[in-house]
Parts: structure tokens; sequence; C-alpha cells
């Protein structure tokens, strides 16, 4: 289930619409796409944004969440921006756990082909690069970047005596 922005940001179809509109401009990439894709209908979660997106008359659309899917994915808004700014690559983002994706092999093979393809226009087309800063900048200062290091957690007194003995931890005073 879609959930709204408390922050009036744009939403996951918003987004896809806009990349609907760069992609016009880029026949080759829709072309790919459509051959990639084919009929299928893939959900797509953002965080807790979902909608379901499909190829249809050469292009892309968003439909019903509830729509029939042959497979789906998730992400987040960091990983998104880690992949767009090539920080962390596509085989990376699926074995580390940042993206999640489930449905038949062949139908996994198409969706990840296609996020090559968007990550490859993303990159390359000016409109397409306008469009990820327009993103970048509606989530950059709110969000953890993939692989940063964690705030430091407190360790368990046990944890700090074994430290201490081994001349890895302040001495208590």
């Amino acid at each position: 289930m879609t959930t709204a922005p408390v922050d009036g940001a744009p939403q996951l179809a918003d987004w896809i619409h806009g990349l609907v509109a760069k992609l016009a401009g880029e026949p080759g990439a829709v072309a790919r796409l459509q051959e990639v894709v084919g009929d299928r209908r893939a959900r797509i979660a953002l965080e807790n944004d979902v909608v379901v997106v499909a190829m249809a008359s050469g292009t892309v659309v968003v439909l019903p969440d509830d729509a029939s899917v042959a497979g789906s994915g998730s992400t987040t808004s960091a990983t998104v921006l880690a992949l767009l700014d090539g920080r962390l690559d596509p085989t990376e983002a699926l074995r580390d756990g940042h993206v999640a994706v489930q449905g038949g092999i062949e139908d996994l093979t198409a969706m990840l082909h296609a996020i090559e393809i968007l990550l490859d226009v993303a990159t390359r087309v000016p409109a397409m690069r306008s469009l990820a800063g327009a993103f970048r900048a509606s989530r950059a200062s709110r969000l953890p970047v993939p692989g940063a290091t964690p705030p430091p957690v407190a360790a368990a007194d046990e944890e700090l005596r074994m430290l201490r003995r081994l001349g890895l931890a302040d001495v208590e005073t």
C-alpha cells in the first residue's frame, strides 16, 4: 500500500511519470525496455511507496498497486542515490541486500536488465541526469548512505572489561 509523504515530496508514481517524460527523448532506450520487459508487470517499492509498472504502447505506465505482477522489487532512496552516483553496483546492491527482488528467474532477469538500462540512460542523457538530480535534491539530506559508518553502539560491561584487559579500551577512572 502506498503511503502519502508527510512533507509533500513527490511520490514514486510522480518520479516514474517524470522518467516516462524524459525517456520519450531517448527512443532507443524505450525500444530496449520494451524488448526486455515485454508484457510483464512488476511491483516496485521505494520505502513505503508502492506501484505496479508495465510497458504499454511503447511507454512505461503506472498501474494500481493491486494489479497482478510477474515480479517485485524493493529498495530505499539511499540505495537509488548510491546506484545513480555509481557508489554502488547493481550486483552489489542485490548481494548485500540493498535491493530485494522476487519472482521467476526469467522475470527477475528482465526486471534487473530493465534497471540496468535505466541506470545507463540516467547517467548519459542530460534530461535523465536532471531528473536524477531532482530526485537527489528531494531525498539526499534525509537519508543515510549505504555503507556509511553506523553510529557507535554502547558496549556491554563484559565487552568493555575484555577490551580493557587486552589494552584496546580506555581504563576506567
